[in-house]
């Protein structure tokens, strides 16, 4: 017994310490229908709720996803009682203060000393990840935004000479729509052959390789799509 009474105090120190949200939950027949049994300081700090509040209030009170999901959340939570666990999922809640957070869930089921079956979930916060994200593809929509009010063909290759970026006046140029050049090799796409392979991509792997210097300039035949060659003039950055 004593042994088991240590192992329970060490395990409630790890979650005590943890720095991601633990909370542990089984069904109840009476509302709010599910009651928490452990709720750690991240997990108060996250939400901010007490255990007591959040067995009080309810789950989804005390965890609001974004109105337009809630049916879904709904129906999650149901699926992962039946063994559908979160794996990562992220879901966006708004806390007592009324600030939003979106938190990456994982779930799981166990198996506390007194019996029964409970579901594990851990929470963690990447709103900052998230906001990081969301400002670097701002910045890439408005890169391309730029980009494509140029009336020049302008392009980016990686070091393997294949199309990372073309604005919309290279895509119009060559004949092609969205993204269907990203990826492929500017030199055997979209320049005429054996040129293209033979000549153009061995001067342009000394310039990545340092052989060249890199503003360059001068004039080429591109291959459009239906066929047909554009001369065009041309420069390295």
């Amino acid at each position: 017994e004593s042994v088991l009474k240590r192992q329970a105090e060490f395990t409630n120190c790890l979650v005590e310490a943890m720095g991601d949200g633990i909370g542990v939950c089984h069904d109840t027949p009476t509302p709010p229908y599910v009651r928490f049994t452990v709720w750690n300081p991240a997990m108060q700090e996250l939400t901010g709720y007490s255990l007591s509040a959040v067995n009080e209030k309810g789950w989804q009170c005390a965890l609001p996803v974004e109105e337009a999901r809630q049916q879904e959340a709904r129906q999650r939570a149901r699926r992962m009682r039946r063994g559908d666990h979160l794996r990562g999922e992220e879901w966006t809640i708004r806390c007592s203060s009324g600030e939003r957070r979106t938190l990456q869930v994982h779930s799981t089921f166990v198996q506390p000393l007194g019996g029964g079956l409970h579901v594990l979930l851990v929470l963690r916060d990447v709103t900052a990840r998230k906001a990081a994200e969301q400002l670097v593809q701002h910045q890439r929509d408005l890169a391309q935004f730029y980009l494509d009010t140029v009336q020049s063909l302008m392009l980016a290759l990686d070091c393997e000479g294949r199309i990372t970026m073309i604005n919309r006046a290279g895509r119009e140029l060559l004949g092609y729509t969205g993204d269907e050049l990203l990826g492929r090799s500017w030199f055997s796409t979209c320049l005429p052959q054996t040129k293209g392979i033979e000549h153009s991509l061995p001067f342009f792997q000394r310039i990545i390789a340092g052989e060249l210097r890199t503003n360059l300039a001068g004039e080429d035949m591109v291959l459009c799509r239906d066929g047909s060659q554009r001369l065009i003039g041309w420069k390295t950055a």
